[in-house]
């Protein structure tokens, strides 16, 4: 029953930062306890919507949240995986939209239609001394900049695109490995 209790309360809280993101109020996993209530159930009366019922969500009080508060110290390797790990996450960004409703940023996605596909283009060996190239490469991307600026500004898009930009970050990371793969086989060739 602990795996259970640990997977819905992960779930209630995922599905309450939702909500509260859609109502631009922040929440913090420390600021709600769960309780887990007992009762007897019969195993043939027993059904999974009963879960929901099992767990008791309530709002910490000041005096439990203070133990939360400590400040965050970096070890060496942490600081050392942040400062390797960051520039990849901003390339990332920029070249792969998110595709999951808790990570929609508006301002994220917005250079993705410029990066990204400058991304694919470099990755299927596109002309880039053809100025007809660039004419095709301007258009389509700010098309689709454009209507990421005018569509996500108010609102979130996955619900209604989420698809096109899970096709679309499925392909780029996919060119993404095979890029990083073949450097690392020429690195490989080297030694």
């Amino acid at each position: 029953m602990g795996m259970w209790d640990s997977m819905l309360g992960s779930y209630m809280i995922k599905r309450m930062a939702i909500e509260r993101r859609r109502a631009n109020i922040s929440i913090k996993p420390q600021d709600f306890k769960f309780e887990l209530n007992e009762y007897d159930y019969d195993d043939d009366e027993y059904d999974e919507k009963d879960e929901l019922r099992d767990v008791t969500l309530s709002k910490t009080s000041p005096e439990e949240q203070e133990g939360h508060h400590h400040k965050h110290k970096r070890g060496c390797w942490d600081t050392f995986m942040f400062l390797y790990n960051y520039p990849l996450f901003v390339v990332r960004d920029f070249t792969m939209p998110a595709f999951e409703e808790e990570q929609w940023s508006f301002w994220k996605t917005l250079p993705t239609p410029a990066c990204g596909l400058l991304f694919l283009a470099h990755s299927f060996g596109a002309p880039f001394d053809n100025m007809y190239f660039w004419i095709a490469y301007g258009s389509v991307s700010l098309i689709f900049t454009l209507i990421i600026a005018v569509t996500g500004r108010k609102k979130n898009l996955i619900p209604a695109a989420g698809g096109i930009f899970a096709v679309f970050t499925l392909i780029v990371s996919i060119l993404w490995i095979d890029l990083g793969v073949s450097i690392f086989l020429d690195f490989l060739s080297l030694v």
